[in-house]
């Protein structure tokens, strides 16, 4: 009697040690597709992404906003990569997924050479908002994409920021205010004119066009469209964002001069050829405050021309 309810319970211990393995290969293969999925969506969702972002652009000196809604909550990551001719902007995106992981890895990152999205390294959100503005040293080297979903407060701004910002739809993430005791709760507050006691300070030189933007104690040098690249971008992400910007400005430096050499021989000399090639070399070097003086001297010498080069 002993014997035969050994072999009943060993049969039954069995028969459960067995099933438990079975149950357990079948719960660890069901989420292996499901994160082979969901990192496949992930891809497919900034490849879309991407495409939504291809026709943004600007006119030369127009700005645009654009507001993206996402069907769920979406971590976007910005990588910038500042090596090779032009460098590489790289956004990958996680979805929020209510099986297994809350937040699963992101998918395959979408690469561009001709984009430069200005934010933090991580944005998450299910509506994003993207403020576009062209860059112009002197001439215009691309778009700029400044894009968040934390809501800012802009304290005390010159009138042309405040016209650029206000973009007529309530402008639910960027505030104006001339206190930051209005700022609302929960905002990045950016100081202007002078003001203190805001997460951010902006600190404009006379001109109007250049400065810097202090975030954490540390100096953020801009030029005209890059303010807004400061305020929002982490000084990773901008110091890159920067370096790819200059790069393509030299490029297009030494284009215009071969175009100056070309309307010489036309009997249309604009004799910046030097200055250009010489400008094109020092664009290397990211002294923004340095390059600023040169691309201005430029900007002048090319508006004396009867001939514009650009």
């Amino acid at each position: 009697m002993f014997k035969k309810g050994f072999e009943f319970s060993f049969t039954w211990l069995f028969a459960l040690s067995v099933g438990a393995i079975i149950i357990f290969l079948a719960i660890y293969a069901s989420r292996g597709l499901i994160k082979t999925g969901t990192e496949e969506y992930n891809t497919k969702v900034a490849a879309e992404l991407g495409v939504l972002l291809n026709p943004i652009g600007t006119n030369l000196e127009s700005s645009k906003h654009y507001s993206l809604a996402l069907p769920d909550e979406t971590r976007l990551f910005n990588d910038c990569s500042s090596d090779g001719a032009f460098g590489l902007q790289k956004l990958s995106v996680s979805v929020r997924s209510g099986i297994g992981q809350e937040w699963p890895k992101a998918g395959i990152p979408h690469k561009f050479a001709n984009k430069y999205v200005f934010s933090q390294h991580a944005v998450q959100g299910k509506e994003l908002e993207l403020f576009v503005k062209p860059f112009n040293f002197p001439f215009k080297v691309g778009d700029l994409i400044i894009l968040y979903s934390t809501p800012f407060c802009f304290v005390a701004p010159p009138s042309d920021v405040e016209r650029e910002v206000n973009f007529g739809d309530g402008a639910r993430y960027i505030n104006v205010t001339t206190s930051k005791e209005n700022c609302p709760r929960g905002s990045v507050s950016v100081c202007f004119s002078g003001g203190t006691g805001c997460n951010i300070t902006v600190i404009m030189n006379q001109d109007g066009r250049s400065g810097r933007v202090m975030k954490q104690g540390q100096p953020l040098f801009y030029y005209d469209a890059l303010l807004y690249g400061a305020i929002v971008a982490d000084k990773e992400t901008y110091d890159c964002q920067v370096a790819r910007l200059m790069k393509r400005t030299a490029e297009l430096a030494l284009l215009y001069a071969a175009k100056s050499e070309l309307l010489s021989s036309r009997g249309c000399s604009s004799g910046l050829e030097g200055d250009l090639r010489s400008y094109a070399q020092h664009l290397s070097s990211n002294n923004l405050p340095g390059l600023i003086i040169e691309s201005e001297t430029l900007e002048r010498d090319n508006e004396k021309l009867t001939c514009g080069l650009f």
